[in-house]
C-alpha cells in the first residue's frame, strides 16, 4: 500500500503553539525549587548555614548533603562498562554536594518555597562555608606531576588509563613500524570544550504518590524508560517506583540521555513536603550544570613507506572528563572515538591510548558527534600533514571523508495495542525532539499493516509504557526502533492468523492477510484487522484463546522466535494490572497444549477433531501461499 505525501502531523501543534514543554506542566500546589550552587571551582564545604532562608515567608524547606544521605540517595553516575576498561575509577556523584564541591556549579542545597521568587531570595540567605582549593581545569596539567588531585581514589587524576581494544597493535609492534617508515607525520590537536544551549532549558516537575509508594518525574528526556532506570539506581529502589513523563523536548543531542543530580534531590523535597515540586534553570545556570562535551588534547602519528602508503596511526589522547563521570563520558572518549578508526583509509595497523582525565570542570558527556568528528579531524588533518611531509599531493580534489558510527546497540522495542474504536497505539520508548517520529512510525505501520495511517497513533514519553529503550542516541533510532515495529507488526499478524483461524473455523495455513483484513485464502470469508483484536479480546474474557492481538517486541525479536521454534516454547502476552492497552509484558515459558484449528489453547474445541479451510467452509478451497508479512 503506497501512501501520499504528507506533512508532518507534529507541525502544526508545534507552530501554532499547542506543544507541551515541561514548563508548561503546572500543577494545583506546586511549589518552586531553587538551587544553591558553589562559586568556586574547588573548595572544601566546611558547613551550611540554612537557617535564615528557612526563616523567610513562603519558604517551605531547604534541603542538604545530609538530607540526601538520609533519605538513601546513592551515586548520580550510574556509569556503563567500557569494552577492555577494567579499572574504570567512579566516584561518588552526591544529589547535593556536602564535603567538597568539585566544579564551579556543584549544587550544594535546594531551597523550596511557594513561589519562585521567594525561593531565589532564600537561595541568596544560604551561607555556605568554603575553603577554597587549588583547582585544576585545563586537561593537559591536570595529568602533570604535583597537579592539584581531585579524587584520592583516582591518582594522576585518570580515571581510566584505556589501551585500547585488545585486537589494536601493541607498543613494540607500533614502535617498530614507525621506525622503519620512510615518512611520519605527527600533529597535536585541540578540541576545545563545547557548552549545550538547548531552546528549552533543562527542568523538572517532581511528584510522590504516597499512596502507590512512588516517584514521578515529568522532564524533557530522549528516552522516559532510560532515564526512569537511571534515576531508580540512583534513588536505590525498584524501576517500577519510579515514573518518568516527557512531553514535548526542545532539543536534545544528547544532553538529555542521563541523570542529573537535580532530579533525586527534587524527588526527595516532593516526597517530604508532600506535594509537587517544579524547577526550571536559568539560561547561565545551564552553562555551569548541564554536561558538556569533547574537551580533548591529541597526540597523533601517521607512518607511511615511500610510494605513501599507510604504514600505521598511533593515538595519544587525554580527555577531559569534568569533576564526574556521567553515564556514558568516558564510553565516548574511548570506544565511540576508537570504532571510528582509521575511517575512510586503509591502515593496517593502529596503536591507542586514550586518557579519561578529571579536571574541576563541569562534567562532559554525549552532544553532537560523541567522540566521531574528532576521530575524523584527526585521520584527515594527519593525512594532509603527510601529504606537505612526503610531498605527495594527498586528492587534489580537497575532499574530506567522514566515517558516522552509528550506535546499533542496544536494541528497542515497540508495543502495539487495540483500544478500540478502529484505533492502533503504537508505543515506542524513544523520545522525539523534532525528528518527526510520529509521522515516520505512523506511515510504517500503515504500510506494513494495510490500514489507514489515521487509525494509528504513536505514542512516547512515558515510562510505564514498558517498551524497551536505550534513547534516542547515536543514529540508531529509525533503524532499531523501525525494526522493532516491524517485529511487533509481524508478531500481530502471526498471532492474527492463529486467531482468525479459529474465528473462521479454518485451518491457521489457509488464512492469509492483506490491507487490513483476515481471509480464508481463495475465499470471501474475512473478517477485518480492528474486529478480529475485538473478538480476540472477547476470547480471552471467555477463557478460549490465552492472547489478543496486544503485542509488544523488540528489535531482536527475530532471531528469538527463531530460538523459541527450536526449543518449542511459546512467547504469551499478559496484560499489565494497570489495564492500559498498550501495556504488556512478554513472558517465557513453555508452550501450552495447542489446539490443531487455533494454534491456541482452546477451550470449546479442544476435543474437536481438525477440520480444514475445505471442510469448514463446504466448498472447494485454492491453497495458495500467504503474502509475506
Amino acid at each position: 500500500m503506497s501512501l501520499p505525501f504528507e506533512p508532518r502531523i507534529e507541525d502544526h501543534r508545534l507552530l501554532t503553539g499547542a506543544g507541551r514543554f515541561l514548563d508548561d506542566e503546572r500543577m494545583a500546589g506546586a511549589a518552586h525549587a531553587v538551587f544553591v550552587r558553589s562559586p568556586h571551582a574547588f573548595a572544601t564545604i566546611r558547613g551550611i548555614d540554612t537557617a535564615e532562608a528557612r526563616r523567610q515567608p513562603g519558604v517551605l524547606s531547604v534541603l542538604t548533603a545530609g538530607d540526601m544521605e538520609r533519605a538513601g540517595v546513592g551515586n548520580v553516575a550510574v556509569v556503563g562498562p567500557i569494552p577492555n576498561g577494567a579499572g574504570l575509577v567512579v566516584p561518588l556523584r552526591p544529589a547535593l554536594a556536602g564535603d567538597c564541591a568539585r566544579h564551579v556549579g556543584d549544587a550544594v542545597a535546594l531551597v523550596v518555597a511557594e513561589s519562585d521568587a521567594a525561593a531565589r531570595d532564600a537561595a541568596e540567605l544560604v551561607a555556605t562555608d568554603y575553603e577554597p582549593r587549588d583547582p585544576v581545569t585545563d586537561v593537559a596539567r591536570a595529568v602533570a606531576p604535583n597537579a592539584p588531585q581531585i579524587w584520592p581514589e583516582a591518582p594522576g587524576n585518570i580515571a581510566l588509563d584505556w589501551p585500547g581494544f585488545p585486537r589494536m597493535t601493541n607498543r613494540d609492534e607500533l614502535a617498530r613500524i614507525f621506525a622503519g617508515a620512510a615518512h611520519v607525520a605527527r600533529l597535536r590537536l585541540v578540541n576545545q570544550r563545547i557548552v549545550m544551549a538547548p531552546m528549552e532549558p533543562r527542568g523538572a516537575l517532581a511528584e510522590y504518590d504516597a499512596a502507590a509508594n512512588r516517584f514521578v518525574l515529568h522532564s524533557a528526556s530522549q528516552s522516559a524508560v532510560a532515564l526512569r532506570q537511571n534515576i531508580a539506581q540512583t534513588l536505590g529502589v525498584a524501576p517500577d517506583r519510579v515514573r518518568i513523563l516527557s512531553g514535548d523536548v526542545g532539543g536534545a543531542f544528547g544532553m538529555r540521555t542521563a541523570g542529573y543530580p537535580e532530579y533525586p534531590a527534587l524527588l526527595i523535597a516532593a516526597k517530604e513536603l508532600g506535594r509537587p515540586v517544579h524547577w526550571l534553570s536559568t539560561r547561565s545556570e545551564g552553562f555551569v550544570s548541564d554536561n558538556q562535551a569533547r574537551d580533548t588534547i591529541l597526540e597523533a602519528a601517521l607512518a607511511l613507506d615511500e610510494a605513501g602508503r599507510f604504514l600505521a596511526l598511533d593515538i595519544d589522547v587525554v580527555a577531559n572528563m569534568g569533576a564526574y563521570l556521567t553515564q556514558v563520558g568516558a564510553f565516548i572518549a574511548t570506544v565511540n572515538f576508537a570504532r571510528c578508526f582509521p575511517c575512510m583509509y586503509d591502515v593496517p595497523q593502529i596503536g591507542l591510548r586514550i586518557r579519561c582525565v578529571f579536571t574541576n570542570t563541569v562534567p562532559t558527556g554525549p552532544y553532537r558527534g560523541a567522540g566521531r568528528p574528532e576521530a575524523n579531524y584527526c585521520v584527515e588533518r594527519l593525512v594532509d600533514a603527510a601529504a606537505r611531509r612526503s610531498g605527495i599531493d594527498r586528492l587534489g580534489l580537497g575532499v574530506s571523508c567522514f566515517l558516522e558510527i552509528a550506535g546499533g546497540q542496544p536494541g528497542e522495542g515497540a508495543g502495539i495495542a487495540f483500544p478500540g474504536q478502529s484505533k492502533l497505539l503504537l508505543a515506542i520508548g524513544v523520545q522525539a525532539s523534532g525528528q518527526g517520529r510520529r509521522t515516520l512510525y505512523r506511515r510504517l505501520a500503515a504500510e506494513r499493516l494495510g490500514i489507514p495511517a489515521e487509525a494509528i497513533e504513536v505514542e512516547h514519553g512515558d515510562s510505564d509504557d514498558g517498551v524497551p529503550s536505550f534513547g534516542a542516541v547515536a543514529s540508531r533510532s529509525t533503524m532499531s526502533v523501525g525494526s522493532a515495529v516491524v517485529a511487533a507488526i509481524d508478531a500481530v499478524i502471526e498471532k492474527g492468523r492463529r486467531i482468525a483461524a479459529h474465528v473462521l473455523e479454518a485451518a491457521e495455513a489457509d488464512i492469509a492477510y492483506r490491507d487490513g483484513v483476515f481471509e480464508i485464502a481463495g475465499t470471501d470469508r474475512r473478517v477485518p484487522l480492528f474486529e478480529l483484536a475485538e473478538r480476540a479480546r472477547a476470547l480471552v474474557r471467555e477463557g478460549i484463546s490465552p492472547e489478543d492481538l496486544d503485542t509488544r517486541r523488540t528489535a531482536e525479536a527475530s532471531r528469538r522466535a527463531s530460538a523459541r521454534r527450536s526449543s518449542k516454547a511459546a512467547f504469551t502476552t499478559m496484560p499489565a494490572a494497570s489495564c492500559w492497552p498498550a501495556r504488556s509484558w512478554i513472558t517465557r515459558c513453555r508452550a501450552p497444549r495447542i489446539c490443531r484449528i487455533s494454534r491456541a489453547v482452546c477451550a470449546r474445541c479442544r476435543a474437536a477433531p481438525t477440520r480444514s479451510a475445505s471442510k469448514a467452509s463446504g466448498r472447494p478451497v485454492r491453497r495458495r501461499r500467504s503474502p509475506r508479512s
